[in-house]
C-alpha cells in the first residue's frame, strides 16, 4: 500500500526559496543606459551618485551611441562612471525587495583610467554588507556582481570604484535578478 499527503506544487521561479538559486525575473530599469539614468536618493530604481550626495565621489552620467563609448553592443549607448577622488561609490536603490530572497546584482565595466570595481549588498548607500568579488578592470568589458539575501525590502547594490580622480570606466547592461 502507497500513501502520499502534504504534497506541494509549484511552478519553478516563482520566488519560492530552495537549496537552488534560480534568479528570477530582470528588475532594474534602464539596465542598458538606452536614456540617461535617474537619480535621487531614495526613490525605487534610482541611481545615487555624487551629484545626489557629494559623500559619492562617483559621478554616473549617459554616454551617448556613437561618443566613442565602445558599448557591450555598438548600437547602444552605455553610461560612464567618473572619479571625484581616489575611490568613490555609485549605488542603485530599490524598495520592493521581498525578504530572504537571494539576488544578483551585475553590471559589465571597462576601464578608461578606473583600476578596480567591486559590488556590494547593503541596506545604506556605501554600505558593504555582502561583498562581491574585487574586479581589477581591463580593455575588455568584465562582469562585476554581487549575491545578496534580501533583509530589508529597501536596499542598495554599491559599486565602489578605486582610481585616481578624474578617472571613468565605462558601465554598461546593469542587472538585478
Amino acid at each position: 500500500e502507497f500513501s502520499l499527503d502534504n504534497v506541494s506544487v509549484k511552478p519553478v521561479n516563482d520566488k519560492n526559496h530552495a537549496t537552488t538559486v534560480f534568479y528570477g525575473d530582470e528588475l532594474a530599469v534602464n539596465g542598458n543606459f538606452g536614456s540617461s539614468p535617474t537619480l535621487h536618493a531614495s526613490n525605487d530604481d534610482s541611481w545615487v551618485d555624487e551629484t545626489i550626495d557629494g559623500s559619492q565621489n562617483l559621478q554616473l552620467s549617459h554616454d551617448e551611441t556613437g561618443n566613442d563609448n565602445d558599448a557591450i553592443d555598438d548600437n547602444s549607448a552605455s553610461a560612464r562612471i567618473t572619479l571625484a577622488d581616489s575611490s568613490g561609490y555609485v549605488s542603485y536603490i530599490r524598495t520592493d525587495y521581498t525578504l530572504g530572497r537571494t539576488y544578483r546584482g551585475s553590471a559589465w565595466c571597462k576601464k578608461g583610467g578606473i583600476t578596480s570595481l567591486q559590488a556590494f549588498g547593503a541596506t545604506t548607500v556605501r554600505g558593504e554588507t555582502t561583498a562581491g568579488a574585487a574586479v581589477t578592470l581591463s580593455d575588455g568589458y568584465q562582469q562585476v556582481y554581487v549575491d545578496f539575501v534580501a533583509t530589508n525590502a529597501t536596499m542598495f547594490i554599491n559599486f565602489k570604484a578605486a582610481g585616481s580622480a578624474s578617472a571613468y570606466a565605462f558601465f554598461d547592461d546593469f542587472s538585478v535578478k
